[in-house]
């Protein structure tokens, strides 16, 4: 349920649970911290490609990261590497946002990366720079959006996007279902860890409580990715649901005692599982 340090190749990204924490400062270093403001919305459109989306595009820098960011979701980096350093750099002097993609693999040029074709961009709410030219940054998901092309003419990637568009025509039945079967979750894997897990409180907007709960499920990060790729709400909470339902099941098979599996005697150093 929480991961307390994730690196890449890039950044490092510090979180803890569901909730995330900038790295801390450097001993003997004085940062410079300062805020941007949020991004205007661009307009929407339909044309053909692995889901809708808006008939023109436009280039954004793009962060390769081992994680999905999903709209409305907040997320802390610590930016390193001087390649990247530079895109924060360009895209705080002109107020612009960054897209952040799922790591694929290596690719043909030392430096480069394959990613998948769907991401999100970051929004840059907060920065601190310090002394050696590294950056905290307080980012947040913003829009989805699929990638027509991409480029490497930079020391950093690039690509041609278009945004796709989110609808909110999921039911509040199913957004309170999932939430119901989020939280049956959370007790059983609270009751195994012996550890105490508050019960969690999802938007009361569909489309809202479907990224939340699709950023704070415990899966891998390819079924993340899916679950972002998602061409409409209904489809996220009922996909989420279903993996909701397969990790409690998993849980619930490891844990009890399973009909004709002989189990250990009482007292036994031997675990059942």
């Amino acid at each position: 349920m929480s991961r307390e340090g994730a690196f890449s190749e890039n950044a490092y990204i510090l979180r803890v649970g569901h909730r995330s924490l900038p790295a801390a400062a450097p001993r003997g270093t004085l940062p410079r911290t300062y805020t941007v403001s949020r991004p205007r919305n661009g307009g929407r459109g339909r044309t053909k490609g692995v889901a809708p989306m808006t008939s023109t595009t436009i280039t954004i820098p793009l962060f390769p990261l081992d994680l999905v960011l999903f709209p409305g979701v907040e997320l802390p980096l610590h930016i390193f590497e001087e390649r990247y350093k530079r895109m924060v750099s360009l895209c705080l002097r002109e107020n612009r946002d960054f897209g952040v993609v799922l790591a694929k693999a290596a690719g043909d040029a030392p430096g480069q990366v394959l990613t998948y074709h769907v991401g999100t961009t970051a929004h840059i709410r907060g920065a601190t720079r310090f002394a050696d030219g590294r950056l905290n940054l307080a980012t947040q998901g913003q829009r989805r959006f699929h990638i027509v092309s991409f480029h490497w003419e930079r020391e950093y990637m690039t690509g041609e996007v278009a945004w796709l568009p989110d609808d909110d025509g999921a039911s509040i039945a199913l957004r309170d279902r999932a939430e119901v079967r989020w939280n049956a979750l959370r007790r059983r894997i609270a009751d195994l860890t012996e550890q105490e897990i508050p019960e969690a409180e999802l938007s009361l907007d569909p489309a809202e409580a479907a990224y939340t709960l699709a950023a704070s499920l415990p899966v891998a990060n390819v079924e993340k990715q899916s679950l972002l790729e998602a061409t409409d709400t209904e489809a996220r909470l009922r996909e989420a649901i279903r993996l909701i339902n397969r990790e409690d099941g998993i849980l619930r098979y490891t844990s009890e005692p399973q009909p004709g599996v002989p189990q250990p005697p009482e007292g036994s150093v031997i675990s059942p599982n």
